[in-house]
């Protein structure tokens, strides 16, 4: 089965190089001290093709919106902010860390959007999104 799995994704990375089109993914990554981490990726956005790099950066700007802002409320259509939702994905306290953006093209490595959340991010140790103090 995991075979069958394995050649549909190929012959659906295929056609969509063959199309001319291509899949760009977003993601929000925070730096820790083991490395970088994914904490969140949002569902995929058609790309031009697989070189539109800015392209899909530029599209992942937009598809966070609100600049950055941790305190804007998220375009997820629930009732909370960027943070809280970013709390919520990571479930453990975090302490002053800035959120950055990243994109993926078709498959290739995570590049840096060249934006980052406005404020740092702090979660509580009960999961809620706080202000907080750079250091």
């Amino acid at each position: 089965m995991r075979n069958i799995s394995a050649i549909s994704l190929l012959l659906l990375a295929t056609a969509g190089w063959a199309s001319g089109t291509g899949v760009c993914n977003c993601g929000a990554f925070m730096t820790t001290d083991i490395g970088d981490i994914l904490i969140v990726e949002l569902p995929a956005l058609e790309a031009k093709n697989c070189d539109d790099h800015k392209g899909c950066s530029r599209a992942c700007v937009e598809e966070v919106g609100s600049g950055g802002d941790l305190f804007a409320m998220a375009a997820d259509g629930t009732d909370r902010t960027n943070g809280q939702a970013l709390c919520d994905e990571m479930g453990k306290p975090i302490d002053n860390k800035l959120i950055y953006g990243y994109y993926e093209l078709c498959g290739g490595p995570w590049e840096y959007t060249g934006v980052s959340s406005e404020q740092a991010l702090c979660c509580d140790d009960n999961g809620q999104h706080q202000y907080c103090q750079m250091e």
